[in-house]
């Protein structure tokens, strides 16, 4: 633009340049303004022309929409009814559902409670064939079935509930005289089994008579998930009785004036005895199931009669006794243990209460402190002693 002034005022003065550029500048205007409307009103004229009889159109749309939406509006409204009857029907089909599932279970229930009933009133008081233990067996399957069969009826009344608990009571009543029944069968097996191991010859074939029928009654105590009370009755009428025949008031009131050596003996006396009369009926436990922890059983029964009757092993007053009495009894539990089945129950064992009770009873902390102090004396007595004797060793050299 400089330039331009530059070279058009040589000519022409400033004040005509600005009026051409000005005149100029409007000329390009109505060129514009008249190009634009060259361009685009034909355009205009034709959208106008196409709009024509638009409202016509949109009046005659509209009309039926306001009929069409009362339309709808019903049909909605029939539609949410529908869906509350179905919901309803869906409600009741559930309750007749439950309810034949109900009477159903009840029926079942019943049958199982009639078979069970059956076999009460025909089977015999006891008996050791293979085809009495087959049934008593399945007995127990079934009284196991029946409880399950019970979880899995669900009342949907008042009445319905009358009815379960009414029930409940027949079959629980059931169960506890299968259960009454299977314990006697079980302590019989137990004793006999006792007394044929103290015999001088035993009968081989009851011998294997008995084993067959520890071995279905355990089964029966598996399939009933009650471990823990065939684990109880092995204790209070096998594992009590060896306890204290072997450790008796008159045998741990003799052991007290013993030497320690005496303990050992008297504990490997136990072992063995516990591993002739009790250690097969673990055997046949643990070819049952892992979850009888008889092992536990007998070393409750030890440790009841330990702590009563020999309290005096525990003292650590004298070291070297308190010594051999914990290596004495550390031996019986590494005996017990070698017969544990598995790792599981091994930890278990080590880790139950009557274990941490037996680990309490020892003091071991004071009798380390003893042992310490003893230990301690003589290294103080040997030293003293060697300086005594370098002393005149040296007097007698220089003299």
């Amino acid at each position: 633009a400089a330039q331009f002034l530059i070279k058009k005022r040589r000519h022409v003065t400033i004040e005509m340049l600005r009026k051409d550029l000005r005149t100029y500048s409007e000329h390009l205007k109505e060129e514009v303004v008249q190009l634009i409307n060259t361009d685009l009103y034909d355009n205009f004229l034709a959208v106008a022309n196409k709009l024509s009889g638009v409202d016509v159109e949109l009046l005659r749309i509209s009309e039926p929409l306001p009929e069409m939406m009362g339309k709808v509006d019903k049909a909605t409204k029939k539609l949410e009814d529908s869906r509350d009857v179905v919901e309803q029907k869906l409600q009741e089909c559930k309750a007749i559902d439950a309810n034949r599932c109900y009477y159903l279970q009840l029926l079942k229930t019943t049958v199982m409670e009639d078979k069970i009933t059956d076999w009460f009133d025909s089977c015999p008081d006891a008996g050791d064939a293979q085809s009495d233990l087959d049934n008593f067996r399945r007995i127990a399957i079934e009284c196991k079935q029946l409880q399950e069969d019970e979880a899995r009826s669900i009342s949907t009344c008042c009445e319905q509930e009358e009815e379960k608990q009414a029930m409940l009571q027949r079959t629980q009543a059931l169960r506890d005289k299968y259960e009454g029944l299977l314990q006697d069968r079980f302590v019989y097996v137990l004793r006999r089994q006792q007394e044929l191991v103290l015999e001088e010859e035993p009968g081989a074939q009851e011998t294997d008579a008995l084993k067959g029928q520890a071995a279905a009654y355990l089964d029966c105590y598996r399939i009933l998930e009650k471990e823990e009370l065939a684990a109880e009755l092995f204790r209070e009428h096998v594992c009590k009785e060896v306890v204290d025949k072997v450790l008796s008031w008159t045998v741990t009131g003799n052991q007290r004036n013993a030497p320690p050596e005496a303990l050992q003996q008297l504990f490997a006396e136990l072992l063995g005895t516990i591993e002739k009369r009790c250690i097969p009926l673990v055997e046949i436990a643990m070819r049952i199931s892992v979850d009888f922890r008889f092992i536990k059983s007998i070393w409750k029964c030890f440790m009841d009669v330990a702590i009563k009757r020999m309290q005096n092993i525990f003292s650590p007053g004298i070291p070297s006794k308190f010594h051999t009495h914990y290596t004495a009894a550390h031996n019986l539990l590494l005996g017990l243990e070698a017969h544990v089945a598995t790792a599981e129950e091994l930890q278990d064992f080590r880790s139950c209460e009557e274990m941490e009770l037996w680990n309490s009873k020892w003091l071991l902390s004071v009798y380390t402190a003893l042992r310490q102090k003893e230990a301690m004396a003589e290294l103080t007595n040997a030293l003293q002693q060697h300086l005594h004797w370098h002393g005149e060793s040296q007097i007698s050299t220089t003299g």
